[in-house]
């Protein structure tokens, strides 16, 4: 992992247990909300989980956040600042969800296929 990686894994960990201590939740309410167990989430917020995009997009939507938002705030960025990391960020988050948007249309479009 580079160290980019690492800041912003530990701000995301410490970040998800601030949410969900501000939103009065416990993990075991969390990991029912992302169908994940409550180990794996503890991991998360213990930072011993990379975060991917997925889960970065459903943690965020229980707090009512867009991924970008939520990095922005584990990053202590403000939402107008245009840094490198930012940037970066950004165009990597794009990039996949884009790729996501391709897969769910192409597993409608076999559904679609397979049961007319």
């Amino acid at each position: 992992m580079n160290p980019t990686s690492e800041l912003i894994n530990s701000n995301l960990s410490k970040l998800f247990k601030k949410m969900r201590y501000k939103n009065r939740m416990n993990q075991k309410q969390v990991s029912e909300k992302l169908s994940i167990s409550i180990s794996g989430y503890s991991k998360i917020e213990r930072g011993l989980t990379d975060i991917n995009t997925t889960m970065l997009r459903k943690i965020g939507e229980i707090y009512s956040l867009t991924p970008a938002e939520v990095l922005q705030i584990a990053l202590g960025i403000a939402a107008t600042d245009n840094t490198p990391i930012l940037e970066d960020l950004k165009v990597k988050l794009i990039e996949k969800d884009a790729e996501l948007n391709n897969l769910q249309q192409l597993a409608i479009k076999l559904f679609t296929e397979l049961h007319g």
